[in-house]
């Protein structure tokens, strides 16, 4: 399981654009940045990776099916912006 706690876009403010993710491991204090498609293949082979928001909501992110496919939050079984509303690097 991963945190991501915060994102770069490139070419626009949309989920679609997230181009890379920083991220930290809470069991190994594992950190690194990750690209998209780095986080997508890691959901897509079993990883969780999460959005810590306040009061220790936690929301899940999964893999928009799109061409390309892009990562957007989950949370309630609804979409969600956490991702969005992360620091940018």
């Amino acid at each position: 399981m991963i945190y991501i706690h915060s994102v770069h876009l490139i070419g626009g403010h949309g989920h679609e654009h997230i181009a890379s993710v920083k991220w930290k491991n809470p069991d190994t204090n594992k950190a690194a940045t990750s690209s998209r498609d780095e986080i997508i293949t890691w959901i897509e082979g079993g990883g969780s990776a999460y959005v810590c928001g306040g009061n220790a909501h936690m929301a899940r992110v999964e893999v928009v099916r799109s061409r390309p496919p892009y990562i957007r939050t989950v949370a309630d079984d609804t979409w969600t912006d956490n991702l969005l509303a992360l620091s940018r690097f």
